[in-house]
């Protein structure tokens, strides 16, 4: 192991002052520390688990900080209908949801199906920009991601878990397209928001990038933000995204290594 719009996931800027003043300064100290240690831009930790389901043809357990995505992929086989057959590419299914115990009771009434089909909807949109579907002609692939546990930044693990799973499951890429999320919380941006931070900041950012070449293929922007803002955010989270891939690249690799060396065709 290692270790737009989703506008309902963070509070307006009327709700978020509503708040109060006092909670909010709570999340970032005068020593410049958020509430679980972190620097203003800094991600939470990482673990992944690749391989994690033997009955799928590529899974992952993704956790980042207690935010837990499990994703499972099956195919690329036949497509069982026709009408979602595409005769020079493979078909992407992606289907999200959410286990009973995922959320505290206190945030259950805010999150609906609409969300998760925003977050499937997201990663359906960015995943294609590096899998090579192209070599698949009327074929599908379908993807499941669960979200266990949510602790904020759901849609970007979803991303980075699913990206995971499909490399696991063999399907050619071009890159890894990892997500991360940022939010602006009194002027000040925080990299990778815990759920507390998101609904606390007066803006929220969640990116999909292609690391090697840093090119974002999906920006939502939770609310209205000025400009200087969004460029601090964007940029904030495309660093993320950059040091998340860091630590997915090496799981990658690890994984692969352990599983050739498994099949004797890897050898000191």
């Amino acid at each position: 192991a290692h270790a737009v719009s989703l506008a309902r996931l963070g509070m307006s800027a009327a709700g978020a002052r509503a708040g109060g003043g006092a909670r909010r300064t709570e999340l970032v100290s005068y020593a410049g520390l958020r509430a679980d240690g972190r620097r203003p831009h800094e991600t939470r930790s990482i673990r992944t688990r690749l391989g994690f389901l033997r009955t799928a043809d590529g899974s992952v357990l993704f956790e980042l900080g207690q935010t837990r995505i499990l994703a499972a992929v099956f195919g690329p086989c036949e497509s069982a209908r026709r009408s979602e057959q595409q005769h020079d590419r493979a078909h992407l299914h992606v289907d999200v949801s959410m286990t009973p115990f995922a959320l505290p009771e206190r945030r259950k009434h805010r999150v609906g199906d609409r969300r998760l089909a925003e977050i499937g909807l997201a990663v359906r949109r960015s995943l294609p920009q590096a899998v090579m579907s192209h070599l698949y002609p009327r074929s599908e692939v379908r993807l499941h991601l669960q979200i266990l546990t949510s602790d904020g930044g759901d849609l970007a693990a979803c991303v980075t878990a699913a990206t995971l799973a499909v490399m696991d499951a063999g399907v050619a890429m071009t890159d890894f397209v990892v997500g991360c999320t940022a939010a602006v919380v009194d002027g000040r941006v925080l990299m990778d928001p815990t759920q507390a931070e998101a609904s606390a900041a007066t803006a929220v950012i969640h990116l999909a990038v292609l690391p090697r070449s840093r090119r974002v293929v999906l920006c939502q922007v939770a609310s209205r933000i000025a400009a200087d803002e969004l460029r601090d955010a964007v940029g904030a989270a495309s660093d993320g995204a950059v040091g998340v891939f860091g630590v997915v690249k090496a799981a990658v690799h690890d994984h692969a290594v352990k599983r050739l060396s498994k099949r004797g065709l890897l050898t000191a």
